[in-house]
């Protein structure tokens, strides 16, 4: 989940917090943009572990009265009114190998009636809880805190009782099953609830690699950039994104293949920008590529993408925006 953290940090109006429930050095690189971290499965972060679900439950209240406050007649949270307020600062709270509190049995019964009251709550006002379990089961997270969990992530599990622990009571019976994802294969591979308005989603998501072994760190530099906006020394003004382009994005994903099936080039572009083309079927490609030229046609039977045809297509274009800017000079 630290994945999910490397995003919302980079919102320098985000409070940020960790509680792991095991030895781990996962969330360390995250730690200068934290308010708090702790780890370990002992009593002593246990109990810490159920004092911020305890201390949550006053939040939520207090933010609420606060928020009719500031409000007025309208109850919602906006940016505007978190820029006015501190106290009402987006807050994302992170409970990681959380069965080990559920589970624990002096702790464990206080806890789910805690995290269900204030998950209730939480929303409203700007507080997102995020649950993370290896070991999902009716005890190690409660079937009300799952329910009451708007959004939903399964990876690959080994059964029905797992499945239904993270996605819901009744999901593998309705079909939505991650036990059909194969471990080391389906690697960033989900099931997922929740972030649209289907039933389910299997998406797949990137990677940010960190191995210094190898001299690799993708997560570094975003925590840099984060405690940069955050501090005020980053960027004066939000990064602008450009609109894919995907006679560029076919050109790069075709690489030097001569010719390629269609699927797999739709497949490919899903890959390299899944907010873009996920969706996208031949259809959308044809459309894409007829104004150029570049087109799929058949081969053998089969349907395929031309690289020739798609630099052609790029070589052309080039030449077209030169001559609208008036030619280069020589």
């Amino acid at each position: 989940m630290k994945w999910i953290l490397l995003g919302a940090i980079l919102d320098p109006l985000v409070e940020a917090e960790v509680y792991v429930m095991a030895a781990n050095v996962d969330y360390d690189p995250l730690r200068p943009r934290l308010r708090a971290l702790a780890k370990g499965d002992d009593d002593e972060q246990l109990k810490a572990a159920l004092d911020r679900l305890r201390s949550l439950t006053n939040e939520v209240t207090e933010r609420g009265k606060l928020l009719e406050e500031l409000g007025g007649e309208s109850t919602k949270l906006t940016r505007e009114l978190a820029l006015k307020d501190p106290r009402m600062r987006p807050r994302v709270v992170v409970f990681d190998e959380c069965h080990e509190l559920f589970m624990h049995k002096a702790y464990g019964k206080e806890a789910a009636e805690l995290a269900i009251r204030v998950m209730k709550k939480a929303r409203k006002v700007g507080i997102t809880l995020i649950w993370v379990t290896v070991s999902p089961t009716a005890d190690s997270i409660p079937r009300d805190v799952t329910r009451n969990t708007s959004h939903r992530v399964a990876f690959a599990v080994g059964d029905q009782v797992a499945n239904d622990g993270l996605l819901g009571s009744g999901r593998y019976k309705a079909g939505i099953r991650a036990t059909e994802l194969v471990p080391g294969q389906d690697v960033g591979t989900a099931v997922t609830y929740g972030f649209t308005s289907k039933p389910f989603e299997v998406i797949r998501s990137h990677y940010v690699a960190r191995d210094l072994e190898k001299g690799v760190d993708e997560v570094t530099p975003v925590v840099e950039r984060a405690m940069g906006l955050y501090e005020g020394t980053g960027p004066a003004e939000e990064p602008t994104f450009q609109p894919p382009d995907p006679l560029a994005d076919v050109a790069a994903v075709l690489g030097d293949d001569t010719r390629v099936l269609v699927q797999e080039v739709l497949h490919r572009l899903a890959e390299r920008n899944p907010d873009a083309y996920r969706s996208w079927g031949p259809a959308d490609l044809k459309k894409a590529l007829e104004p150029y030229g570049a087109q799929q046609y058949k081969s053998d039977g089969r349907m395929v993408v031309a690289r020739e045809r798609v630099q052609d297509a790029i070589l052309e274009r080039l030449a077209e925006d030169v001559d609208e800017e008036g030619g280069a000079e020589i």
